[in-house]
């Protein structure tokens, strides 16, 4: 038979729950390096675009973007 693969109630509160812990981690980042993550991880731009971006040198961008990454996973990891 036809498999119904929508979420179910129980997954979408735990989607939605995930969501605010990730947004919480986001909002808790220091502004530059939020902007970083987003600007790399969600809108795909290259390291040297952001440091266009943001007026500062390649290997800060990569520096800054890492360690907030990193942040942000033991921010979930809690």
């Amino acid at each position: 038979g036809i498999r119904d693969t929508r979420p179910g109630p129980l997954q979408e509160i735990e989607a939605s729950e995930w969501e605010q812990r990730l947004e919480g981690a986001l909002i808790a980042l220091p502004e530059e390096d939020r902007a970083i993550l987003l600007l790399s991880r969600f809108e795909g731009l290259r390291y040297a675009e952001i440091a266009a971006i943001l007026d500062t040198s390649e290997g800060a961008v990569k520096v800054r973007g890492h360690r907030a990454l990193q942040a942000l996973r033991r921010a979930l990891l809690q």
